[in-house]
């Protein structure tokens, strides 16, 4: 689940997060930090290998520090969730305007 004070145009995405089972809403969390780091609002401070599995240590331009399991799907695959991602906020935001 995503933190309860996120921004109110990201309520339609928890919403549908909060639907999944886990191992969908982590490729989601991951996605939406890579998009984070991709619009400056984040970026990847480090690289840890965790339990044989590699993770991605991001830190928001808030400073804020977090990290997330790296997902064992393909690049593609991740990149098709970021633009669902995209496409989420995007509607969000509009909606929101």
């Amino acid at each position: 689940m995503m933190p309860s004070d996120i921004p109110p145009e990201l309520g339609l995405l928890s919403s549908i997060l909060d639907e999944h089972p886990p191992a969908t809403r982590e490729l989601f969390q991951y996605a939406f930090a890579l998009l984070a780091v991709e619009d400056g609002k984040a970026q990847i401070v480090g690289r840890p290998w965790i339990e044989q599995r590699e993770h991605i240590t991001f830190q928001t331009i808030a400073g804020e520090v977090f990290t997330l399991a790296k997902p064992a799907v393909a690049e593609s695959e991740l990149e098709r969730i970021a633009e669902i991602v995209r496409e989420v906020l995007q509607t969000e935001s509009d909606h929101a305007a």
